[in-house]
């Protein structure tokens, strides 16, 4: 065993210890690494450590941080405002087609149960849309804004609201008489740009923002010194082996959804916009981490 190796799981140990990484049947280091030749486990390491595992405690710890520094920020601008927290509704994101698994579900009773926002006023889009005329400001509320096409789905889908009557966000908006709000614990880069594009109005906050050179595919990233071209063949030849032959950013490409070859995962579940070599169970790989969805 090399010293790197030793290295890597003397962390796992202390990690798991202090349950910042689960059990190995979620988070299972050694069976992911016999993914990978001998020869090249020092790659592997590096790309180990590019990687992030945020537990719910820390998830949890993230939303209660970034939704106190929102209405913290949006009060002080607002000094006419008689309580931003009271004249706020929150809204889970929901994509294209919503599910009773989304993610959505999981942070409306964190809104509840760590921030303290009564159930009354965390709604899904549709009923969110109906009382929305009785408050000032709308937050977004997600785990991870990725591509932001979640987004744009929440915002453009129109729902009924009354008989023969419907309404969406984005028609919301064009009244200029709301705030809107998109609160996340991790953002991409790619994600902010999209939505910065194409959502003008709404004002992202997130407890961690991602750059460009975060990606495990950027030239700079400190993960590669000194070794990126190679690291890249090898990154594209064992994505490919995990089942990943896309070239096209799409679901199915070998660097994630959007290209964004992203090192991260939740407790609940692994981002589209992660490398699949973490969370493939394609063929006979075995993955780092096993997604819940």
């Amino acid at each position: 065993m090399s010293s790197e190796s030793s290295l890597v799981f003397e962390k796992e140990k202390r990690f798991r210890e202090f349950q910042i990484w689960p059990f190995a049947a979620v988070l299972d280091i050694r069976s992911w690494l016999n993914n990978f030749k001998d020869e090249h486990h020092d790659f592997a390491l590096r790309l180990l450590e590019g990687f992030t595992y945020l537990a719910d405690p820390v998830i949890d710890a993230m939303l209660r941080g970034v939704v106190q520094r929102l209405v913290t920020e949006a009060a002080a601008q607002n000094a006419t405002s008689l309580g931003f927290f009271q004249e706020t509704l929150f809204v889970i994101v929901q994509g294209e087609r919503p599910s009773v698994v989304d993610s959505g579900h999981l942070y409306a009773r964190k809104l509840r149960d760590q921030v303290g926002v009564p159930e009354t006023r965390i709604k899904d889009p549709g009923e969110a849309l109906k009382v929305a005329g009785k408050y000032r400001n709308i937050v977004f509320v997600d785990d991870f804004i990725g591509s932001g096409q979640q987004m744009l789905y929440t915002w453009r889908g129109e729902h009924e609201i009354a008989p023969s009557v419907k309404m969406s966000f984005e028609k919301l908006g064009a009244g200029g008489r709301h705030s809107f709000y998109y609160c996340a614990t991790v953002c991409s880069s790619v994600g902010r740009d999209n939505l910065r594009r194409e959502i003008p109005q709404l004002r992202i906050c997130a407890a961690h923002q991602l750059r460009p050179e975060d990606s495990l595919t950027h030239h700079s990233h400190a993960v590669w010194k000194g070794r990126y071209s190679e690291s890249m063949t090898l990154l594209e030849k064992y994505s490919r082996n995990a089942g990943f032959h896309a070239n096209d950013g799409s679901e199915d490409d070998w660097r994630g959804f959007h290209r964004q070859a992203l090192g991260l995962a939740y407790c609940h579940g692994v981002p589209d916009a992660s490398l699949p070599v973490f969370h493939s169970t394609r063929g006979s790989w075995q993955p780092l981490v096993r997604t819940k969805k």
